[in-house]
């Protein structure tokens, strides 16, 4: 069985982390999860992870660090055979890791992002589209009704968020490095991109 390992940085919202985690599936295929503080007051975050009764690695920053840095701080010792990447905000559904997981282990695709949704169940992120000229990235689908049929199918796509994605450890760390610079990476890998 593969195991995973949960990514969350996190900056001064221990209540949106908080409910983050304990949202994860408790079973075995979890590994780890593993919580970048990046400059958040520590000792109230370190206390919580230590009396959770699932063991929460917690590696502080001494100062905030980007999405890919505070990434990079965690998965360079991650132990998983998959790197499942939550923003501290996500709110994972119960089905979400079993679809996730299903499609990165049948080899459908190397990396695989979920819808994401606003509080009034309107699209957050469905997918990247980018722009031809800058080569920006855009949330295409972003205040797509959730009934449109754009986004209400399991599909490929150009390019995820990486708000709930999942991906194959080793395909992520040929270099020994995660994604930093977001323009120079899509242009230079080749990745199976998949949205459930």
């Amino acid at each position: 069985m593969e195991k995973i390992s949960v990514i969350i940085p996190t900056m001064n919202r221990d209540d949106l982390l908080k409910t983050c985690i304990r949202n994860i599936p408790d079973d075995e295929s979890i590994n780890e999860i593993i919580v970048v503080n990046n400059n958040s007051d520590k000792k109230p975050l370190q206390r919580w992870c230590l009396s959770q009764p699932r063991v929460i690695k917690c590696i502080d920053n001494g100062d905030p660090l980007t999405f890919a840095k505070s990434n990079n701080i965690a998965d360079i010792g991650a132990k998983g055979d998959i790197l499942w990447l939550l923003n501290n905000d996500t709110f994972v559904d119960a089905r979400c890791k079993d679809v996730m997981l299903k499609v990165l282990t049948d080899g459908r695709a190397d990396i695989v992002g979920a819808k994401l949704f606003f509080p009034d169940g309107l699209v957050q992120h469905a997918g990247i589209g980018f722009s031809n000229q800058e080569f920006f990235p855009l949330h295409v689908w972003r205040f797509a009704d959730i009934g449109d049929p754009a986004v209400c199918c399991d599909r490929y796509v150009i390019a995820v968020t990486f708000a709930n994605v999942m991906m194959l450890y080793k395909i992520f760390f040929v270099h020994n490095t995660f994604l930093i610079n977001f323009n120079s990476f899509f242009r230079m890998n080749s990745l199976k991109a998949f949205f459930i």
